[in-house]
C-alpha cells in the first residue's frame, strides 16, 4: 500500500475544465530509464486533465475522464502503450478499464499518436462508487514495449478523492394522512308537495295527509325542539299545467304559490316553530313546460318521440298546446298522466345540522367512540397531541368502518413517524388494498425506496404528486440520489429544508442553497453546518468552513471523521 500523499489545492472552485498535473519528475525519470532498456520512446512529458477533479460520485458511481497529451517526437513510431486509471484508498483500490496508445507503425487498434506531431488521446469510465472513495488517489499506470519485450513505465498521481456530497442527502420521506370531511354545519334540504285539482289555488285537507306532507310536519316540529337543527329558508315555487290561457295559468300558479305559503305558515305555527331568520319565499311560475317535458321523456306514451319534436320545433307556447292536443288519443294519455302532476307548488325547506364542537368530539372520543361517525372520528383523533389517543380513534375507525382506507393509512402514518417501521409498513399495504389512490401510492412508495427500490418508488412517488407537495418531496430525495440535481431543485419548491438546500448547491447555485438554510426550520442542525461549510469552501472562506464544521460535529461528532476524508475541504487546514 502506498502512503497517502499531502492534499494539495488543485482547484478551489472545483472547475472541471482545468487541466492541473503533469507526470511528477520520479515517474519522467523512470519512464526515461524503462526507454532506455526497450530502445523507445514513449512518453517523455505527458501532460494529463482529469474531469472533474477532484472526482464526484453522482447516482452510486464515479465517472472518470482524463485527456493526454503527448508532445512532438516524444513517442517511438513503433511502441505501444496500455494506460490504466487506478483509484486507490487505504486497504483497497479500483482499476479502471485499460486504453491503448501507439505510435503510427505499430501494429494494434489503440489510439494511434504520430511519433513527430503528437497528438491527444482520451479516456472515460463510470465505476460504482465506494464510500471509502473519499479519501483516495487516482493514479495513471502505464507500460510499454514492443511485442514481449514490454517494461512497466510507472505510474503518476493525477488527482486527490472523490467528493461524495450527493450522500449528505437526508431520508426524511414524508407520509400523507388520509383527510376527514368533517363538516360541522351541514345544510339539508326538505321538498314536500301539494298538488291541485284543475283550475284550482285551493289546498285540499286529503294532501295534508300524503307521506311528504307528513315527514315535513314532522321534520319542522324536530327542528323547533333540537338545538342541532335551525331552519334557514323556505322556498315556495307554484305551478300550472301547460293547457289553456297563458295569463290565466299564470295568475292560478300565483295563487297555488299564496295558498301553499298559508299552509306552511300553519304547519309551522302548529310546530311551534316560529319565524325563520333566513328568507321565505313565495314565487309562481306559470306554465310548467320543462316539467312536462321531464315527465314526458320519464314515461311509457307511445308518440312521446313526436310530442319531444313539437317542443323543439315551435316555441311560441299556443302553437305547441294545438299541435299536442292534435294527437287526440294521445292528449288524452297526457291529460290523464302528465298534467295532473304539473299543477302543484313545491315547498323546500333548507335547515342546517350543526354537530359536535371540537370540545364535545374530544369527550366523546374517550367516552362513547360508538356515537361517532366516520368523519367525526377522523376529525376528533387529530384534535388530540398525543399519539396514544390518536390511536386508539383511528383504530376504533379501521375496526367499524372497514371499506375507507384512511383510518389504516392514518395509523401507519403515526406509526412511521414513531420509527416503527415495519408497522407502518403493514398499515399502509392495508390502506393501499382498499383503496389505491395518489395518498395511499406516496405512502407506499416510502416503504418501497426503504427497501432499495429507487425506480419503482419514484414512479410511486408520481403517483402520488395529486396528493400533496409531499411527494413531490420524496421524488426530490430519489432525484439526489439518481444525479438529477435540477428535478429535485424543482420538486423541492416552497420547502425550506436541508434537503432542498443540498440540491441547490449540487446544481451550482451556493447563493440559493445558502438562504434556504438561512430559512429552514433545521437550519442550526449538524448537516446544515456541513452543507454551509461545504458553501464557504466553494467560495475560498477558511474561517466560515472550519467555522460551521465546528458547529456541526459538536451536534454530531460522527462528521469530523467525514470532513477529514472529505475532498470538498482539499487543501485547507481544518481546525477540528
Amino acid at each position: 500500500m502506498r502512503p497517502y500523499v499531502n492534499f494539495v489545492p488543485l482547484n478551489k472552485n472545483h472547475n472541471p475544465s482545468i487541466m492541473f498535473l503533469r507526470n511528477s519528475r520520479t515517474t519522467i525519470t523512470a519512464i526515461a530509464a524503462a526507454l532506455i532498456v526497450t530502445s523507445c520512446s514513449l512518453f517523455d512529458d505527458v501532460t494529463y486533465s482529469v474531469t472533474p477533479s477532484p472526482l464526484e460520485a453522482h447516482g452510486d458511481s464515479v465517472r472518470v475522464s482524463i485527456t493526454g497529451a503527448v508532445p512532438e517526437k516524444s513517442i517511438n513510431k513503433s511502441a505501444i502503450a496500455d494506460v490504466t486509471p487506478v483509484i486507490r484508498w487505504e486497504g483497497g483500490e479500483k482499476a479502471l478499464k485499460t486504453v491503448t496508445v501507439q505510435g503510427e507503425k505499430a501494429a494494434g487498434n489503440g489510439i494511434v499518436i504520430n511519433s513527430k506531431s503528437g497528438g491527444n488521446f482520451t479516456y472515460s469510465d463510470v465505476v460504482a462508487y465506494d464510500p471509502m472513495m473519499m479519501k483516495s488517489e487516482l493514479f495513471i499506470a502505464a507500460s510499454a514495449g514492443k511485442g514481449t519485450n514490454r517494461k512497466e513505465l510507472g505510474e503518476a498521481k493525477v488527482a486527490d478523492g472523490v467528493i461524495a456530497t450527493p450522500y449528505l442527502v437526508q431520508i426524511d420521506h414524508k407520509a400523507i394522512m388520509a383527510q376527514d370531511a368533517f363538516q360541522r354545519i351541514i345544510t339539508e334540504r326538505s321538498t314536500a308537495t301539494i298538488n291541485y285539482l284543475v283550475n284550482s289555488p285551493q289546498v285540499r285537507a286529503s294532501e295534508l295527509k300524503d307521506i311528504d306532507m307528513k315527514e315535513w310536519d314532522a321534520l319542522l316540529k324536530d327542528i323547533a325542539n333540537n338545538e342541532r337543527l335551525a331552519a334557514k329558508a323556505i322556498d315556495i315555487e307554484a305551478y300550472a299545467s301547460p293547457e289553456g290561457e297563458v295569463d290565466r295559468n299564470d295568475k292560478l300558479a300565483d295563487g297555488r304559490a299564496k295558498s301553499a305559503k298559508q299552509t306552511t305558515d300553519g304547519i309551522m305555527k302548529k310546530a311551534k316553530l316560529g319565524d325563520i331568520d333566513g328568507s321565505y319565499l313565495e314565487k309562481g311560475n306559470g306554465e310548467d313546460w320543462k316539467g312536462f317535458r321531464t315527465l314526458m321523456e320519464a314515461s311509457d306514451i307511445e308518440d312521446k318521440a313526436l310530442i319531444i319534436r313539437i317542443l323543439e320545433t315551435y316555441s311560441d307556447v299556443n302553437e305547441r298546446e294545438k299541435e299536442i292536443k292534435n294527437l287526440s288519443k294521445t292528449y288524452t294519455e297526457i291529460a290523464e298522466d302528465i298534467l295532473p302532476k304539473l299543477r302543484r307548488a313545491e315547498m323546500v325547506l333548507s335547515y342546517d345540522v350543526i354537530g359536535y364542537s371540537d370540545e364535545e368530539l374530544i369527550e366523546l372520543s374517550k367516552s362513547n367512540l360508538d356515537s361517532l361517525k366516520l368523519e367525526e372520528l377522523l376529525y376528533a383523533a387529530e384534535l388530540h397531541s398525543d399519539d396514544a389517543t390518536k390511536l386508539s380513534v383511528y383504530k376504533h375507525a379501521e375496526a367499524r368502518f372497514t371499506d375507507d382506507y384512511r383510518a389504516a393509512n392514518n395509523i401507519g402514518g403515526i406509526y412511521y413517524m414513531q420509527g416503527k417501521m415495519a408497522d407502518a409498513s403493514a398499515q399502509f399495504t392495508k390502506a393501499s388494498n382498499i383503496e389505491k389512490n395518489a395518498t395511499t401510492s406516496n405512502n407506499t412508495g416510502i416503504m418501497v425506496h426503504r427497501n432499495g427500490d429507487r425506480k419503482k418508488a419514484a414512479e410511486m412517488f408520481r403517483e402520488g404528486m395529486s396528493a400533496g407537495t409531499e411527494a413531490a418531496y420524496n421524488l426530490g430525495i430519489v432525484n439526489i440520489q439518481d444525479g438529477d440535481y435540477g428535478s429535485a431543485v424543482s420538486n423541492y419548491k416552497g420547502y425550506d429544508s436541508v434537503n432542498s438546500a443540498l440540491a441547490a448547491l449540487l446544481n451550482g447555485d451556493a447563493a440559493s442553497a445558502s438562504n434556504i438554510l438561512d430559512r429552514a426550520e433545521e437550519g442550526d442542525s449538524a448537516v446544515a453546518h456541513y452543507i454551509r461549510a461545504i458553501i464557504a469552501a466553494r467560495g475560498s472562506d477558511a474561517a466560515s468552513v472550519n467555522s460551521h464544521l465546528q458547529m456541526a460535529i459538536s451536534k454530531d461528532p460522527s462528521l469530523k471523521d467525514r470532513a477529514m476524508k472529505d475532498a470538498e475541504f482539499l487543501g485547507m487546514t481544518l481546525s477540528l
